[in-house]
Order: C-alpha cells, then structure tokens, then sequence
C-alpha cells in the first residue's frame, strides 16, 4: 500500500459491519474470526481487539483480548495475530504491528502474547508478520505441533491403520453428514470424562449455535449401523483446509475401526479437494508438552508437523 497513515481504534459493536465485511476480504482469515463467531463466549474474555485503518479504508484487524494488563490474541480462538489485505506488504507490517504495539503501550499493556496462523489456513502467501515480530523482538514461547495431511502430496496410511479399515469396512456401517449434534456430544463427552477427566470446550448449546450460524463451515459426520452411532466427528472447514474439532467414537466403534473408516472418507471423498487436512495439536502438561501417542495416531495417517507458534512482545 502506499501513502500508509495508520489510525487505530479500538472495536465496538457499532464497528461489527466493518469488521466483518473485512474478514470477507482479508488474505488470511477464517471464519473464526467472524464477530457471529466470536462473540458467542463475549462474556467470558473482556475484548481489546482493534481495527487499522488508513484513512476511511480498514486495512487490518486485531482481534484481541485483555487479562491482567496483558493482550492476548486471542485465547478464546485457537488461532490470532494480524489480518490482513491481499495488498499488504511486508513494510506495511511492520508499520502496523509497531502501531499496535504503541497503541497498547498507550494504554497500559505490560506485553501482548501473540498466536500466529499457520501457514495453511493462508489463501496467499501471509507470513509478513512473523517477519515484523523479529523486527520487534518478540520472543518465542511456546511450538503446539499440529498434525497436518498435505492432500495434494499424501504419504500411504501405517499398515495398521489399513487394516483397521480393512476390518470396518466388513460391518454394515453408514456414513453421513448429519444434524444430531446431541447424540454425538454426548458421545464426545463420556470419552473425554473416561480418557482425560475433562469436558469438551463447547457445550452442546454452543455447538448448535455455531453450526447454525455457520452451516457451511463446521459439520457432523457420523459412522453408525441401524442400532448405534459408532463414531463421528465436527468439522471446521474454511477456504484452504479442513480441521477436525471434535472427535468421538463408542467402545464398539473403536473395537472395529469405525472412525477409522470415517476419517479415511473424509480424507479421501468428502474433503479431497481442500488443500490440507488438519487433525490439531497434541499439547498436554507432559515435559514434552505434547502426548506423542496421539501425535504418532495423527501421524498414522499420513499426517506431519506443522509448528503453531506463540510469541511474546514486551511493551512497557
């Protein structure tokens, strides 16, 4: 862009419009980013995003909040950082992040923990803010490793992964995209009470908010006989990628490979022309900080490591 003369405003409803029709245009956002998406949890983080503009025309978002005099981007979404126009250059970055960042310093914040999007949810080449972190020295402070499935470069399924197809697919097991998020939820939460001791972070309300909200972007796909469901799973699906939010699968279901056999459907009918396919990360409080036997169950797949990197710029 030329002649760029940043102003920085914070966000308000009366902005939402704006905000909005700019997610449309930006070169790499996602849907989570919309407002409708956003502001479903508005009650639990106190929001501090910001919009730039360079005279009437929005040419970058922020979306953010803040806790203990701290910007994070933004901890009820997986993902945050800048966005931004196909326009954008790399000088125009850094001059937006350092307008960011005195804006923030202007008032009050101590640092702003920043969450990049990975590479793949990009529609164009996008990385120019991690180029103006540098510049800015933000530090690194922590790598989630995301397990990623390049579908246009696919590595073959482990064998055992092919033979707990093999052995689903001798059931009389259907496949479909459904609308009872109830049934697979509570699916969802028995295991994650049994495995983890933990609840799944939307409940199902939320889920069936979004879903309506945003029909074409998050979907139910479930694997069941006449009598049970098997397995299922809720997809987030934007321009470039598709990712699985929610996993579920019975104790029958993981005894005959069902979710094998809907993941395999996924990957290869339902969702084979996204670019990539992405399973999420494996964080835990391990030492490592990530449960590599479920890693290396992504990775059976044909999955590999993609690094989600969180960075951290001290402003005051």
């Amino acid at each position: 862009m030329q002649d760029l003369n940043i102003e920085i405003a914070r966000y308000s409803e009366s902005r939402k419009s704006d905000w909005n029709g700019f997610i449309k245009k930006s070169k790499n956002s996602i849907f989570l980013f919309d407002r409708n998406y956003m502001d479903y949890h508005a009650d639990r983080f106190h929001d501090h995003s910001l919009i730039i503009s360079n005279g009437n025309r929005v040419v970058a978002l922020f979306p953010a909040n803040e806790r203990d005099n701290k910007i994070f981007s933004h901890q009820g979404l997986t993902y945050g950082g800048m966005l931004f126009l196909p326009e954008t250059t790399l000088t125009d970055s850094i001059e937006i992040l350092k307008g960011i960042i005195a804006y923030y310093k202007k008032n009050g914040i101590e640092s702003i923990i920043y969450k990049s999007i990975p590479y793949f949810y990009h529609k164009m080449p996008s990385s120019e803010d991690l180029y103006a972190l540098h510049l800015v020295n933000a530090s690194l402070i922590r790598r989630n490793a995301s397990a990623v499935i390049d579908l246009r470069n696919k590595i073959s399924y482990a064998k055992g992964r092919k033979s707990q197809i093999s052995k689903a697919n001798k059931y009389n097991l259907s496949i479909v995209q459904s609308e009872n998020y109830s049934e697979f939820m509570r699916l969802v939460q028995e295991r994650l009470k049994e495995k983890y001791d933990t609840n799944a972070t939307h409940s199902l309300e939320e889920i069936i908010y979004l879903s309506s909200r945003f029909p074409g972007n998050i979907k139910l796909f479930t694997c069941r006989d006449q009598n049970a469901l098997h397995a299922g799973l809720i997809t987030y699906e934007t321009e470039t990628a598709v990712h699985c939010q929610y996993i579920g699968t019975s104790a029958f279901g993981r005894e005959i490979g069902a979710l094998d056999l809907l993941t395999d459907y996924l990957i290869n009918k339902e969702y084979c022309n996204k670019q990539y396919f992405d399973f999420g990360t494996s964080a835990d409080f391990s030492e490592l900080g990530i449960n590599i036997g479920l890693h290396k169950n992504k990775e059976s797949y044909g999955a590999r490591t993609v690094m989600c990197d969180i960075y951290e710029i001290k402003v005051n």
